[in-house]
């Protein structure tokens, strides 16, 4: 299910008219444990509502309230 979307600040596209958009979407949970791959050194699962907007990449906190009503988390 689609949640939001933001643009985001990237580095790479600044000063022209490309850009990043990130999606956040939900899904129901089948089973078994995050891996990581070839672009990400770590994942895990945590608890949302432990989750400090200070943890995430800058770029990406516009994204957290979202998630939050999404779930029916407090933020």
């Amino acid at each position: 299910r689609y949640v939001a979307s933001a643009r985001m600040d990237d580095w790479r596209y600044r000063g022209t008219e490309q850009a990043v958009l990130t999606t956040l979407f939900a899904a129901d949970w089948a089973g078994g444990e995050p891996t990581p791959a070839d672009d990400i050194a770590e994942a895990r699962w945590f608890a949302l509502a432990d989750l400090a907007e200070d943890q995430l990449e800058p770029e990406h906190r516009p994204l957290l309230p979202a998630l939050r009503r999404h779930v029916g988390v407090a933020g």
